[in-house]
């Protein structure tokens, strides 16, 4: 089944498709679709489903002013237990944009490849984003003078965004994240990062191969703010747990932490490893990035220990209550679900779905209706 989010085709084609497609959430009837929430939200039925209720036909996005005035800062920890405590006191209080923060290993990973403080592309962005050139010349070499040494080597570094329609506001945001970080233990670092993180906010997937074009895979748990220390510190055991088995084989690891809104933070450990590549691969990056990559050999011994890592690493998110993206087939949701939720998922299946063929498997949802 089709689904629309909104009636907006002009063309003969389109019009036919939006007579045969239900619409989830563009207000009543005839009306443009200027809000979702009118009666039951359906729309929401089709997002984060993995497209087994169907394909996603039409789509109304709602846009945003960009704010008038932004800032930036960054800070250091000793420890990701620290970090984790800074970073959902920083989310409880609301004052970021973005937020994001990498392990020790991540950094090294990051490090390893080429500069971004030798980008003369990047660097150039960070002129154009200032208010004025001189302003934008000065950012530039702050950026190009700190290069790599901002953090020590075993630092996790934290890198916070914070927008408003005014400079005070954002200046009074900026304060109050230097109060919480300094207080969680955490000391103030150059905030190259947090500004590079800006002006390249889509930048190639060259980073999905490692810096010695090793192979790539993450994985994450969604936990809840007060869960985030313990949940990282059982991710961590699970690694020290496995530290020759992965060290045999090859396999580094690192971390990526962000806050999704004043509720979550987001833990992703990453691991690289020596494996052949994949197709993929060769259509996503970059030729020339990829032409100085060396050519892993298969390595089908070191895979098996990546995904044994990650099959542990997702029964400790599951444990403490974590949520996940992309749950399609990787992360555990079906089995997540009491037995009256299954019947609702198992009918709306139905209803969308009879012959079952929209992505077999995904959510737990295998074959024909029971």
């Amino acid at each position: 089944m089709a689904v629309k989010t909104a009636s907006t085709s002009s063309n003969t084609w389109g019009a036919a498709l939006s007579e045969a497609m239900p619409c989830t959430g563009a207000g009543l009837p005839g009306a443009p679709p200027f809000y979702r929430n009118y009666g039951p939200d359906l729309a929401g039925l089709f997002c984060g489903d993995g497209g087994v209720f169907g394909i996603k036909a039409e789509i109304t996005l709602r846009l945003m002013r960009i704010p008038a005035h932004e800032d930036y800062v960054s800070f250091a920890f000793k420890t990701g237990r620290d970090l984790l405590l800074a970073m959902a006191e920083l989310s409880r209080a609301g004052i970021a944009s973005e937020m994001c923060a990498f392990d020790p290993g991540l950094s090294e990973v990051r490090m390893k490849r080429a500069s971004l403080a030798e980008d003369f592309g990047t660097l150039r962005r960070v002129v154009a984003k200032e208010s004025s050139i001189f302003k934008g010349i000065q950012q530039a070499a702050k950026i190009a003078m700190a290069g790599r040494d901002i953090m020590e080597k075993d630092d996790f570094s934290l890198h916070l965004i914070a927008e408003g329609r005014s400079a005070a506001a954002v200046a009074a945001d900026i304060a109050e994240a230097r109060r919480i970080a300094l207080e969680a233990k955490g000391r103030e670092i150059e905030n190259s990062i947090a500004r590079l993180i800006r002006v390249t906010p889509f930048p190639p997937l060259n980073s999905i191969l490692g810096p010695a074009g090793e192979r790539w895979a993450p994985v994450h748990g969604i936990a809840s703010l007060a869960a985030s220390p313990q949940v990282f510190e059982e991710v961590e055991a699970v690694f020290a747990e496995m530290d020759a088995e992965l060290k045999a084989a090859g396999v580094f690891s690192g971390y990526l932490y962000t806050s999704l809104s004043t509720n979550a933070l987001i833990i992703e450990p990453v691991f690289y490893w020596p494996e052949e590549r994949y197709a993929i691969h060769e259509k996503l990056m970059e030729k020339q990035h990829m032409a100085r990559l060396p050519v892993q050999a298969p390595n089908p011994a070191a895979t098996a220990a990546v995904v044994e890592a990650r099959r542990r690493v997702i029964e400790v998110f599951a444990r403490h209550g974590c949520g996940f993206f992309q749950i399609g087939r990787t992360y555990p949701y079906r089995e997540s679900r009491d037995p009256a939720s299954i019947a609702l998922l198992e009918g709306i299946k139905t209803l969308l779905d009879p012959e079952r063929i929209f992505n077999p498997g995904v959510l737990g949802l295998h074959g024909a209706a029971p």
